[in-house]
């Protein structure tokens, strides 16, 4: 399935900070968010999915994104998934009263489109994504090298993301 994603995009420093913990995943041989060569393929938080394309919502959401630059905390590590097929790692972004207005604001910005589950407003837990598939066995290993200490970020920008085309679209 094809998603297209509504994303906050942080700040240069954070951003390398988080490509920091993708490098020493990658260096001891475990699976990783930085895999993927695409220039697009930056660390971030997804505040909506949708299997919709969002493009006709653009200038609904360049409304619901006027909060950002935000400030956010990377918290610690997250796991999810039953370990099947492997878990996602991910830095847990601690939730703010500032941070579920900016969430809410979108959803309403996409109006009809359907989200998925798990950026509903119920389900959503804002992360940034470390490693997909991570097997259960390496856990420990993986656990070892993610920093634990609260990082405070900036969301600098935020963008659409559509699967299809590859293609970002600034949203400011």
């Amino acid at each position: 399935m094809r998603v297209h994603s509504v994303e906050l995009m942080l700040d240069a420093a954070n951003e390398d900070a988080v490509r920091a913990e993708w490098r020493a995943l990658a260096d001891a041989g475990l699976p990783n968010a930085g895999t993927n060569p695409s220039e697009s393929n930056r660390p971030h938080v997804t505040l909506a999915a949708s299997a919709d394309p969002l493009e006709d919502a653009v200038p609904a959401l360049r409304d619901a994104v006027t909060e950002v630059p935000l400030t956010l905390t990377l918290g610690g590590p997250l796991l999810f998934g039953r370990g099947d097929r492997g878990f996602v790692l991910a830095r847990h972004v601690v939730v703010t009263s500032a941070l579920l207005r900016l969430h809410h604001r979108v959803l309403d910005a996409l109006g009809a489109h359907r989200v998925l589950q798990h950026s509903a407003v119920d389900d959503w837990t804002p992360h940034v994504t470390l490693a997909r598939r991570m097997p259960a066995e390496r856990l420990p290993e993986a656990l070892a090298l993610v920093a634990t200490a609260p990082l405070e970020a900036t969301a600098a920008s935020a963008r659409l993301w559509n699967s299809e085309t590859r293609t970002i679209t600034e949203l400011g």
